[in-house]
């Protein structure tokens, strides 16, 4: 099952994935348990495509997920445990791709540059880019370029959203001021001419991440927060990559430095110390071949009709020398830097590389030549073809050493030994073999495909990559160099084109059809204890050097030249600018000083009045404060007296009132006693009359009973009587 999207949902507790044709469905997983909630199908009855699928980051009690089709927008709510569609919008444009920007608002991007805005399922409004790209400064577009205005990308940020186009333009958008909800365009980024493949919100919160189709990342920054309508530009998040596969790669001993050309039609050079790109030239045929001088100054290239020679600059590649031939696939300088060879078809040329004449055509091989490789003395080459030839050519004596021939085996490369007493030849089924000067030794086993060879320069590690991505590093004993063991390192996603190694066997080099440059340190205890001294002077006397042209020398020295006299100049007008304004501060200076002197002496006549005023104001006070003094004095004791008085007063009225307060409260006692006494005697009278009366009433009780018995008996006495007379009758 193919899955096309994937996303978090607000809270990131769930996750959401979108599967692909035919089917269509949508899964619900709990992300902490790998648990699946639910399931739906997305498409219609006729499956239809589905190209995304978003949530609503804006609602965190519910989860809303919307799916955009070509033409179909359907927003779904997990509830029950199911996930129920919610709405179903139909547009009449192509739709690519969407998001959310509140809790109830969708925006859609189109393939004929609009932008449609929903709410709550309805559509409220049309936003168009109008991207002029023939008016954009300094960039080429393609007219047979498939839909540059199509919309690739949108995502959304804190005070708006961006969009990105199918020709590499990202437009900023923000929100109006008005309480309409609605957006404005704030400025267009043109990146390159590529595709947008996506945007993603910066961890800062202040930028933007972009990845284009060409393999390319992009950082962008856009600062919310202050000003508005300023184009605050953007930047390679890392650096430019190769956009395709990387066919060919070669390092050097004099710089730290690696080169790698691509199908893309550009030659690289990395900087593997700094890890960054000094240099990238494009070209209008696709380079199929390099290898970098020792010295890191000069590059030879092969293309399908030519090879050249280029001498780097400190931001370009300047072609010197260039010579005719078709068919290249192959090149290579040697170790010390002073031949280069070249294959096309069976042929192999070498080359002086100080004066570019050929100083010995082979022709020794009946197929294709399929790998060359110096010794490190340069007194032997290497070369290989498709029949199953193998050669070793003596360069000083040009003629040809050893040669074996084995029918039905494809040898595809191969390494010689630091003594030069052994060959590791790689067969194209991905087997190793030991070859003497006369014969093959033996095999060595291999549980895995190989498609390249690279030896240490001590001999002590053999690498070998495979068409999967995947590096093996190969340990041989020193002494009777036989294969002590080997590890796989897992670096790329594709098949491995090329690798190399750094002078000091300290780092591995490989590039692939991934289009990536993969950098390894390699840690080996050996090598590291035997180069230990080479590594601190390999790491001292990196060439810190680079060509220039005359034509660019000369144009820099006419610029500070220029810039010189232009300073010159400035100084000139500067100082006469600083004498005259020293002239007008002394002279100010003067005026100063005796518009100071003036005020000192009027200064010193106000103080002295001031000093004078002071003492009569002094002796006034002193007067003023006896006189205060005394009327305050007698003021208090007035107040004094007065309230002794008033105190007496109070105390004669506080007393009357105690005895007032005596009398009232004997009164009051001897009421509530006779109020008391009337209380008990009142109580005892209603106490007996009320026993007077319970007993009267006792009595009329007994007598009552009594009258009730005797008339009983007089009833009982009667009814007899009855009876008896009853009885005579």
């Amino acid at each position: 099952m193919e899955f096309i999207d994937i996303v978090f949902s607000a809270d990131k507790t769930y996750i959401l994935a979108q599967s692909g044709g035919p089917d269509w469905f949508l899964y619900l997983w709990l992300w902490n348990k790998g648990k699946k909630l639910s399931v739906v199908k997305t498409s219609n009855n006729y499956g239809g495509e589905i190209l995304q699928i978003a949530t609503n980051n804006y609602e965190t009690s519910m989860i809303f997920v919307s799916v955009i089709g070509s033409s179909i927008l359907r927003v779904y709510r997990y509830v029950e445990n199911t996930l129920k569609l919610v709405n179903q919008i139909r547009t009449e444009y192509k739709c690519v791709c969407h998001t959310w920007i509140s809790k109830s608002r969708i925006i859609i991007g189109t393939e004929n540059n609009k932008i449609l805005l929903y709410e709550n399922g309805e559509f409220i409004a049309t936003i168009d880019l109008n991207i002029d790209l023939h008016a954009l400064p300094n960039k080429t577009i393609n007219d047979d370029q498939v839909n540059p205005n199509k919309i690739t990308a949108v995502v959304q940020f804190s005070s708006g959203f961006a969009i990105g186009n199918g020709s590499g333009v990202i437009s900023i958008f923000e929100k109006t001021e008005d309480n309409m909800g609605y957006y404005r365009k704030n400025h267009d980024e043109f990146l390159e001419n590529s595709p947008v493949k996506s945007i993603a919100v910066h961890v800062n919160k202040k930028g933007l991440l972009v990845t284009l189709e060409n393999r390319q990342v992009y950082y962008i920054q856009v600062y919310v927060d202050i000003e508005k309508n300023i184009d605050q530009g953007f930047e390679y998040l890392i650096q430019p990559f190769h956009n395709g596969s990387i066919i060919d790669m070669d390092t050097c001993i004099w710089k730290p430095i690696v080169v790698t050309c691509s199908i893309d039609k550009t030659i690289r050079i990395w900087n593997y110390k700094e890890n960054f790109v000094e240099v990238i030239k494009q070209y209008d045929m696709e380079p199929v071949c390099l290898s970098l001088h020792p010295n890191g100054l000069f590059l030879l290239v092969g293309f399908h009709n030519s090879i050249k020679i280029m001498t780097i600059l400190h931001n370009d590649l300047y072609e010197h020398w260039s010579a005719n031939i078709i068919g290249c696939r192959q090149c290579k300088f040697s170790n010390g830097g002073q031949f280069f060879a070249v294959t096309h078809g069976s042929t192999i040329q070498v080359y002086s590389s100080w004066t570019y004449n050929i100083i010995w055509i082979i022709r020794g091989h009946t197929s294709k030549v399929k790998s060359i490789y110096w010794s490190n003395n340069d007194l032997k080459l290497f070369s290989c073809d498709m029949e199953g030839t193998i050669c070793v050519w003596s360069i000083n004596e040009k003629k040809k050493e050893n040669s074996l021939t084995l029918a039905g085996h494809q040898f595809i490369s191969g390494v010689f030994t630091p003594t030069y007493k052994y060959l590791y030849i790689l067969e194209q089924d991905g087997k190793i073999w030991k070859f003497d000067d006369k014969n093959l030794i033996y095999q060595i086993p291999q549980n895995v495909e190989l498609n390249n060879l690279c030896i240490s320069n001590t001999g002590n590690i053999i690498i070998g990559s495979t068409n999967t991505g995947t590096i093996r590093i190969i340990h041989i004993n020193k002494d009777n160099e036989q294969v002590i063991s080997y590890y796989d390192i897992n670096v790329h996603s594709e098949r491995i084109t090329k690798l190399a190694i750094s002078n000091d066997d300290n780092t591995i080099f490989s590039c692939s059809d991934d289009g990536c440059l993969a950098i390894i340190n390699l840690k080996e205890n050996i090598i590291n204890e035997v180069n230990s001294n080479q590594d601190k002077k390999l790491k001292k006397y990196f060439s810190e050097e680079m060509l220039i042209t005359k034509s660019d020398l000369q144009a820099k020295t006419d610029i500070i030249n220029k810039l010189k006299k232009k300073v010159n100049i400035m100084i000139q007008k500067k100082d006469e600018e600083l004498e005259a304004k020293k002239r007008e501060n002394e002279e100010q200076i003067r005026i100063l000083n005796e518009s100071y002197e003036k005020d000192v002496k009027n200064y010193e006549t106000v103080s002295e009045k001031i000093k004078s005023e002071l003492t009569e104001n002094n002796i006034k006070y002193q007067n003023t404060l006896y006189d205060n003094k005394e009327k305050k004095e007698k003021e208090i004791n007035d107040i004094k007296a007065n309230y002794k008085i008033k105190l007496n007063n109070e105390n004669i009225k506080y007393k009357k009132l105690e005895k007032e307060i005596d009398r009232v409260e004997n009164n009051w006692k001897e009421e509530i006693e006779r109020i008391k006494e009337q209380h008990i005697n009142k109580i005892q009278y209603l106490k007996e009359f009320y026993q007077k009366k319970m007993e009267e009433k006792n009595q009329e009780i007994v007598n009552l009973k009594k009258e009730i018995k005797d008339s009983e008996k007089n009833y009982n006495e009667n009814l007899v009587e009855i009876d008896d007379n009853i009885d005579k009758d």
